[in-house]
């Protein structure tokens, strides 16, 4: 219909401008009326999301044209992907292009055909990218005329891009076109911004027949985004993936989880069943971004409590932790039942005793609670927790089991109150209370009394008991349960697995249990780690994978390359991304993968890789779980060997000792905390001497050498570090003394 130069304006200001004219020989009654409709419903419109128009007239010739804002930009699909932006920030354009079209349905405007090509993004004030929508070629009035020239649609031809075009658009018969045919139109450029696909393939639209394209957009369902994302080849997901800045996995999980519920709603056939207005989604965007319940999520209790929970994250963090584990609760108070009948019967009272538990849960947390402070939030908990515990004795006081597995709920969810201050000691009550129970109904030869004595323990701190006695408690369980050795070492991998003794569950395993691998599997089909079965499954199958390859010496090179790439597959397709999801960014879970990748980086080699992931698993256990926790020793272990290992590797003299120095530090600060709490220094000592030969300790008593330990780093090397090395070591002018 027209043609567009860019021009420049000199009056009243300087300044490039779009020139729009009518096409030579297109100067019909019809076009020249359409045109007009267009400059009126730019000239009605006033916002920052639209482009201006300035002026209008004729040519020479006597062809209308108008003069419009320049808009130097690219469309929003590709400006997305040229400036590679992030799931959030598209978001936040998309809002923008919302608020944008709810200003012309202010205004009476219906702009008819919504597609990328149509919204312009340029770079504005201080770089942020802004959308313009333009060209209202099409554009149509709700209220007053927007000409007094007659036009007429012309039968049989679409009005607007069919791909991006609403059921009742493509009815060719339709009269009665309202507002919402451009929410639906948001919805496909939604669809295609997030995903970079849209929801018909325009392939399929361009070579079917008028009444084949108005049947598909009228009548099939569009596939879900994350579907969609699932039906594309190799080379279309690298592409993808490069311009979302993440794997094709990763962001289908997000859509996934409750994102594409919002092109979805704008893209329902009926329009009373979409948005009623760009207002109203851009208000569902802006929700999402807020971690808000979403218009169009279901109507549910449990997805109403998520969303409170998510936006109000550091005063729910441990209740997140108590609601799915009271769900965990009904596997382990069923866990030594024999009888299927029993099972059955005993799983559905605990059922219906677990969920009046998480609903009464609910109902006493309020966004209120907590206060602002981190000393109101451990105060609000502590008071929390005991309320619970009257809940819990309440509901529970006729299933011992029961009510004891919810006391170690309580005790798990104290993860949470334990990284906002709280002292271990007041957990390893609740593990206390629980081993109490049982103790008192079922008698001390019982294998969960023993398990939650064990949890009690070690969360208390007393690190000696972890590494002296956790053997003999292991031996007892299976005493107790000569039937089922295999329930039992799944039952004490799986307590070892949740405190963080993950060392320690690799060194027993590394003194060979018959039925180990067994007990992972089973371990792994019990789903009690983390808030995923799915997620716990793949967890044990990477960490079977490491295990094999450390403890089974038939194996052959070739075997041990193909076990790794196995687990390190799992660990990078599977696990981090769900990781992410579960975590709703990257938290425990995640950070727990990067540990194991930087576990198979080591392993294939890549020490200077394995140091990098480990140093950032590292500061992230340092500020959740502060340098006491078992679970960082194991990191700050692992990432001595690591620095150890590469020192002997490389030929610089400098980079050398820098490598070795930053590996001893590491261990010594193990061994400090682990001396402090009464544990095994031996056993770091012969890991020590074994990865750092020229810094083995001299012979001295650990009695002595527990209350040495509590000097600094530097202190500690001068007093007990070969005198030799040391005096190197200040030398030195790569490394500084602390």
């Amino acid at each position: 219909m027209g043609i567009v130069y860019l021009a420049e304006q000199s009056k009243p200001v300087k300044r490039r401008v779009a020139l729009k004219v009518i096409k030579a020989g297109m100067d019909t009654k019809q076009v020249i009326a359409r045109f007009e409709a267009e400059r009126q419903a730019l000239a009605r419109m006033n916002h920052a999301g639209i482009a201006q128009v300035y002026e209008a007239g004729a040519t020479e010739q006597g062809r209308p044209y108008f003069v419009l804002e320049f808009v130097k930009g690219m469309p929003i699909t590709e400006a997305c992907d040229e400036h590679k932006l992030d799931t959030t920030q598209r978001l936040e354009l998309l809002a923008k292009v919302c608020d944008a079209v709810q200003h012309a349905h202010t205004k009476g405007i219906i702009h008819r055909d919504l597609k990328p090509s149509n919204i312009l993004v340029s770079i504005g004030e201080d770089d942020v990218l802004e959308p313009k929508i333009i060209d209202f070629g099409v554009a149509k009035a709700t209220t007053q005329q927007l000409t007094d020239k007659t036009f007429v649609t012309q039968v049989g031809r679409f009005i607007g891009t069919p791909a991006y075009m609403s059921p009742e658009q493509a009815d060719l018969k339709a009269t009665d076109i309202d507002t919402r045919t451009d929410v639906y139109a948001l919805g496909v450029v939604t669809y295609e911004v997030l995903t970079g696909l849209l929801p018909f393939d325009p392939q399929t639209l361009r070579e079917a027949g008028l009444e084949k394209t108005r049947e598909i957009i009228s009548t099939q369902p569009p596939p879900k985004p994350s579907t969609r994302l699932s039906m594309i080849d190799d080379d279309e997901a690298t592409k993808i993936a490069g311009s979302h800045q993440v794997q094709i996995a990763t962001l289908a999980g997000i859509l996934r989880k409750e994102l594409e519920w919002i092109p979805l709603k704008a893209l329902r056939k009926r329009r009373n069943e979409r948005y009623d207005s760009p207002k109203s989604m851009s208000n569902d965007i802006r929700r999402y971004l807020n971690n808000e319940a979403l218009e169009a999520g279901p109507e549910t209790l449990v997805y109403k409590a998520k969303k409170l929970m998510q936006k109000h994250m550091q005063l729910v963090a441990g209740f997140l932790v108590i609601f799915f584990v009271f769900t965990v609760g009904i596997i382990v108070s069923t866990y030594f039942v024999s009888q299927a009948q029993q099972q059955a019967e005993i799983a559905e009272a605990a059922r219906t005793r677990t969920s009046a538990m998480a609903e009464y849960s609910f109902k006493t947390l309020s966004p209120s609670m907590g206060g602002t402070t981190m000393q109101q939030n451990r105060t609000f908990w502590k008071g929390h927790i005991r309320v619970l515990q009257n809940k819990i004795d309440e509901l529970f006081s006729n299933d011992p089991r029961q009510q004891a597995s919810m006391y170690v709920a309580l005790g798990r969810s104290g993860i949470a109150v334990n990284a906002m201050g709280s002292g271990g000691s007041e957990r390893a009550d609740l593990f206390q209370r629980a081993a109490d129970i049982l103790r008192t109904n079922y008698g001390y030869n019982d294998a969960q009394v023993l398990l939650y004595d064990l949890y009690a323990k070690v969360v208390e701190g007393d690190s000696n008991f972890e590494n002296v006695q956790i053997k003999l408690i292991f031996d007892r369980i299976i005493e107790l349960q000569p039937d089922n050795i295999i329930k039992a070492e799944a039952l004490m991998i799986f307590a070892k697995h949740e405190l963080g003794l993950n060392h320690v569950s690799y060194r027993e395993l590394q003194q060979g249990h018959a039925h180990s691998e067994q007990a992972i599997r089973l371990f792994a089909s019990s789903g009690q780690l983390y808030d995923s079965k799915q997620l716990s499954t793949m967890s044990v199958q990477i960490w079977s994978c490491i295990y094999r390859v450390t403890t089974n010496e038939k194996l052959t090179e070739q075997q041990k390359i193909s076990q790794l790439e196995k687990g390190k597959n799992i660990l990078l397709k599977q696990y981090l991304p769900l990781a992410e999801i579960i975590d709703g960014g990257r938290g425990n879970n995640y950070y727990h993968g990067l540990a194991y990748l930087a576990s198979f980086l080591g392993y294939e080699g890549n020490l200077r890789e394995s140091i990098d992931v480990g140093e950032e698993v590292l500061k992230y256990k340092l500020e959740i779980l502060g340098d006491g926790h078992n679970s960082t020793w194991q990191t700050m272990n692992n990432l001595a060997i690591s620095c150890s290992s590469l020192s002997t590797q490389t030929d610089s003299e400098s980079e050398k000792l820098r490598l070795k120095k930053k590996a001893l530090e590491l261990m010594l600060s193990v061994i400090a905390q682990s001396a402090q709490r009464g544990g095994d220094v031996g056993w770091y000592k012969r890991v020590m001497d074994g990865y750092l030969p020229d810094y083995a300790l001299d012979e001295v008593d650990y009695n002595e050498w527990r209350e040495a330990i509590k000097l600094s780093p530097s202190e500690f090397i001068s007093k007990y570090v070969k005198k030799e090395d040391s005096e190197n070591n200040s030398s030195s002018e790569d490394v500084k003394p602390d």
